[in-house]
Parts: C-alpha cells; sequence; structure tokens
C-alpha cells in the first residue's frame, strides 16, 4: 500500500518530469506543447500539497478548486499558488483554442509558474 510519503514522491517526480519536458519543448520551439507540459507540472506539484488531506482528482482544473477551498494561500510565502494555477489555467485554455498560436514568452511564464509552484511544494514538505 502506498503510503503519504510515497504519494509526495511519486507527484514531485511527475512535476519535475513535466517541467524538463516543457523546457525541452520550448527549447525546441513547440511553445504549445511546452504549456501543457508546464500545465500538467503544475497539477501534479498543487497534488501534492493535497496527499496529506485525502483529497484528489485527476481533473486539472478540479484540483485548483479543490486547493482553493481547503488550503490557505497565506500558508505559501514565497508563491500565491491560486493566482499563478488561475493565470496558467487561463494561457492553457488559449493554447488549446488557439490553434498552436502561442508565442515564446508565454511557454516561459508557463514553465517558470510551474517551477515556482514545484519549489514551494519541495520547501513545503522538507521540514
Amino acid at each position: 500500500m502506498e503510503t503519504v510519503i510515497d504519494k509526495i514522491q511519486f507527484r514531485l517526480n511527475q512535476s519535475r518530469e513535466k517541467i524538463k519536458l516543457a523546457s525541452i519543448f520550448l527549447e525546441k520551439k513547440k511553445y504549445c506543447d511546452s504549456v501543457l507540459a508546464s500545465y500538467r507540472a503544475i497539477f501534479y506539484a498543487i497534488r501534492v500539497f493535497l496527499v496529506d488531506k485525502d483529497i484528489d482528482s485527476d481533473d486539472p482544473d478540479r484540483i485548483i478548486e479543490i486547493f482553493e477551498k481547503y488550503l490557505q494561500s497565506a500558508l505559501f510565502v514565497n508563491t500565491n499558488i491560486i493566482e499563478i494555477a488561475k493565470r496558467s489555467k487561463e494561457i492553457k485554455d488559449y493554447a488549446v483554442n488557439s490553434n498552436g498560436h502561442i508565442q515564446y514568452e508565454q511557454a516561459q511564464v508557463m514553465l517558470n509558474n510551474a517551477t515556482a509552484i514545484l519549489h514551494e511544494a519541495q520547501r513545503y514538505y522538507s521540514h
């Protein structure tokens, strides 16, 4: 049976892998793919905060709603996770609906957002 620590490590690793993938896509100028990989990284990193609350979902949009409802963003000193997640969802939605008309800057913002939330999750669970 998976322990809470196992679940946390799995989601942190998933987030790291998606960030690496987003970075590769960015380098190869596949900006839409980079945005989508970054969004998945954000999704996995946010799920880390929910593991010990016994609340979960496989739907990235639902995870943001759950996170906002059950956790106080004030707990996180360096990052306003809810605001970053909401802005990231807007960029992701635009990427999905724009037929791939994503610019480098948008993909870079998403990658930075994913990295910031992952770092916050790692910091939070390193206590």
